[in-house]
């Protein structure tokens, strides 16, 4: 649907069924992505996929290899504001997948995506202070921290500090 150069983004199919599965019972992906993480069935994942890509208020996103058109992760944009231009980003990648550009170039042609077929002019995010590889990956696309919320997610006996970023993907002011 979307291609680029290493990767393309494309609805979810039941052959990706198995990845996700693996995608949303990994309990560190779960704890980076700030989610409670939970066991999850089949039949729970699922329903995951399809709330995520039925939001009318959100465009949901299977990150692909263009080569063969293996699933490395997903990307989203949610709770999209058309009034306002704004939305806010989720993106998950599976280990094995980390540091080989998918998620740089993912963000890339969804921030272009966004822009141009819902008019969004700004993504905003919500990333953990502890999170050194994603908020290296954020700054390296352009996003600027704005803000931080201090103790604000628990995880494994502690507050972490959530820092609050974004980035204006249009001309627009």
């Amino acid at each position: 649907m979307v291609d680029g150069e290493k990767i393309k983004l494309r609805p979810w199919g039941p052959s990706d069924l198995t990845f996700f599965g693996t995608l949303r019972n990994d309990l560190h992906l779960q704890l980076s992505l700030m989610s409670l993480p939970r066991p999850n069935s089949p039949r729970r994942v699922q329903e995951w996929l399809d709330r995520k890509s039925g939001a009318e208020d959100g465009v949901f996103f299977v990150i692909a290899t263009k080569q063969d058109d293996r699933p490395v992760g997903f990307i989203e944009i949610r709770s999209m504001n058309p009034i306002h231009g704004w939305g806010w980003l989720g993106i998950g990648i599976a280990l094995e997948a980390r540091g080989q550009g998918y998620a740089k170039e993912a963000l890339a042609r969804v921030e272009d995506y966004v822009s141009r077929v819902f008019g969004l002019r700004k993504i905003v995010l919500e990333v953990t202070a502890t999170n050194v590889s994603a908020i290296h990956l954020y700054k390296a696309s352009g996003y600027e921290q704005v803000g931080i919320h201090r103790e604000h997610f628990f995880h494994d006996g502690q507050y972490l500090d959530v820092i609050l970023m974004e980035k204006h993907i249009s001309g627009m002011p």
